[in-house]
């Protein structure tokens, strides 16, 4: 009886299926309590032109997205079950990535992070692409992490086409698998393929909308980054709104340019903009660097619609979407955002010792790749802006990247048993 009990266990994962049906459950509840449309719908005119074989009408965003939609296009307007699809697939690879973790109480908490994250969940409902960047990079790390170069290159590119932030991620991680890669001779060079995908890429962009932009909104995106009032926006309000009434956005331009001309238009806007501006400039990067890394709370802060006046003296509030749910949700998240902060800065502290000092830590572990999506996303963030919906996913990887390191170093006994663990070599000479 043991024997077989033993082998039904095997068979089927209880820890598993408990997982996906417990975050399964947000997501249901939320969409029964969102007040917002799902977005998914957004990509169907792409998707179509895609099925019809021919080269997308518009670069505003990359076609990342409208890709991921095609085996769904069936499934509209509202898109349901790819939206079930992407994010049980999503939680599959996260919980993948968590059953490496040893101890049984981290790995629960660790996986305990997806569905108790009541943001996340969210977006991957209401946003237009939030759920396929969880399933993209949760599957594209953990290709990482085991050396799977066909899906990490395949599903990388097609990730930098759903978010182009990821480029700078998928290119270093790359040459960071491509140095620490010990297998077969034939795949020796494999994993520097996303050096070349990124000129292919510009190529066919300019090849087909005469930019050499990675997508047309960087310019608009630029210029929201760089718009004199840009660090009164954020973290309390959001930017697009804010700033997109009463004429703070508006540019001098003729009525037959075509997208790729108004992205450079306002790439040139955004420029003057930096020059004319050195202090509002300075300030909104601060903003931007203490956005990403320190603020707790969600970004924007406030939900609802909040702008600044023609004359610049005074916010607009046109509309205060103060519900309860906002407000429990908000409070979850900084709480959650919280923890993450006080464990995550020791894990680095121990992550680098460890690097430096072998026997700090048990075996030699590749998990440092986790953290790689937020530490990088550090520079799009701050050269162009943050939300909380940019880099919600790539926090997720760092609750697993906590874990192993918390699980794999002996900290306590070294530091009793070998002090001179944190004297350096030059102060040891």
């Amino acid at each position: 009886m043991n024997l077989m009990s033993n082998k039904i266990s095997r068979l089927v994962n209880y820890e598993f299926i408990l997982f996906m049906l417990i975050s399964c459950i947000p997501l249901l509840v939320i969409s029964q309590l969102s007040d917002l449309p799902t977005s998914l719908g957004n990509w169907a005119a792409k998707t179509h032109e895609i099925l019809n074989l021919e080269i997308p009408s518009s670069n505003f965003y990359p076609a990342g997205s409208a890709i991921m939609l095609l085996p769904f296009i069936w499934n509209g307007p509202n898109y349901l079950i790819a939206i079930l699809f992407y994010y049980l697939g999503g939680s599959f690879f996260y919980w993948k990535i968590c059953s490496s973790i040893k101890s049984k109480k981290v790995r629960y908490l660790s996986l305990a992070a997806l569905p108790i994250n009541p943001y996340l969940i969210w977006l991957c409902y209401s946003s237009q692409d939030t759920v396929f960047e969880f399933f993209l990079l949760t599957v594209t790390i953990y290709s990482a992490l085991k050396y799977r170069s066909l899906s990490f290159i395949i599903l990388g590119f097609i990730l930098c086409l759903t978010r182009p932030s990821y480029w700078i991620l998928y290119i270093t991680l790359g040459v960071f698998l491509q140095l620490t890669n010990k297998t077969k001779v034939r795949l020796r060079y494999v994993f520097l393929l996303p050096l070349i995908m990124l000129p292919i890429n510009i190529s066919y962009n300019i090849l087909n909308y005469k930019t050499t932009s990675i997508a047309n909104e960087a310019g608009l995106t630029a210029y929201f980054s760089y718009n004199k009032y840009y660090y009164l926006a954020h973290p309390k309000f959001d930017m697009d709104v804010f700033l997109s009434h009463e004429g703070h956005m508006s540019i001098d331009s003729s009525s037959n340019l075509n997208e790729s001309e108004l992205n450079k238009l306002y790439l040139n806007k955004a420029i003057s903009s930096i020059k004319d501006n050195p202090k509002e400039t300075l300030l909104g990067t601060i903003q931007k660097l203490d956005s990403y890394i320190f603020d707790i709370q969600k970004i924007p802060h406030l939900p609802g619609e909040y702008y600044l006046s023609a004359d610049a003296k005074s916010i607009v509030i046109s509309d205060q979407r103060l519900d309860w749910k906002f407000v429990i949700g908000n409070l979850i998240y900084a709480l959650e955002r919280m923890f993450l902060l006080i464990f995550l800065i020791p894990a680095i502290f121990i992550a680098i010792m460890g690097s430096r000092k072998k026997y700090f830590i048990k075996k030699n572990i590749n998990y440092i790749v986790l953290a790689f999506p937020w530490l990088l996303g550090i520079v799009p963030g701050v050269i162009f802006y943050t939300e909380t919906r940019f880099k919600i996913v790539s926090e997720l990887l760092l609750v697993p990247f906590m874990a192993f390191i918390f699980t794999s170093v002996k900290f306590k006994q070294q530091i009793v048993e070998n002090p001179e663990i944190f004297v350096s070599d030059e102060d040891r000479a």
